[in-house]
């Protein structure tokens, strides 16, 4: 969920549900596909209505690409993933139970990771994911209309989240 949270530069509300009784709000299962070739998934598409700025409900593509060069391929945690829970998921993340992850439940999780890994939770929240993607689209010399798109901003708010590669190392 944290690398597709990055890679597909989401809020974390598009992903996790506010509560149980809201669980149709978020991504579902069914709007995830796999670009298969030569046998392997090569991209994921990801394929939401519900966002931020999204009145209309036109549909925007999401694509996680596969990054062989890291040892945490966002592509490869999903393709798993999605074969763990099947078809018989609504929501994309949930629970063994098929309970919906809730933002709450999502941000514990963060917590318990981040001081697993002997980092400090209270400089980080669920936004970071996303405040993530735009720094690093940013050191990749992603251009501003490539990161807005990417980020689905209709402004130049996103310039607020850009962190220098400096800073990202602390």
């Amino acid at each position: 969920m944290f690398l597709v949270a990055f890679y597909g530069f989401f809020r974390i509300g598009e992903l996790a549900t506010k509560s149980v009784d809201c669980a149709a709000s978020v991504v579902q299962f069914r709007e995830v596909k796999f670009l298969i070739g030569a046998g392997t998934a090569n991209m994921g598409k990801i394929v939401i209505t519900q966002f931020k700025h999204n009145p209309s409900r036109q549909p925007f593509e999401i694509l996680i690409e596969r990054d062989d060069t890291s040892p945490f391929c966002p592509l490869k945690a999903l393709v798993d993933y999605c074969r763990i829970g099947g078809s018989q998921l609504d929501q994309l993340f949930c629970h063994q139970n098929i309970a919906p992850v809730t933002v709450n439940q999502f941000n514990f999780e963060l917590s318990r990771c981040l001081k697993f890994c002997g980092l400090d939770p209270s400089r980080y929240k669920g936004h970071s994911f996303r405040i993530g993607a735009v720094s690093h689209a940013a050191d990749k010399g992603f251009s501003d209309a490539q990161i807005c798109t990417l980020g689905r901003w209709k402004s130049d708010a996103f310039k607020l989240y850009i962190r220098s590669q400096c800073l990202s190392a602390t």
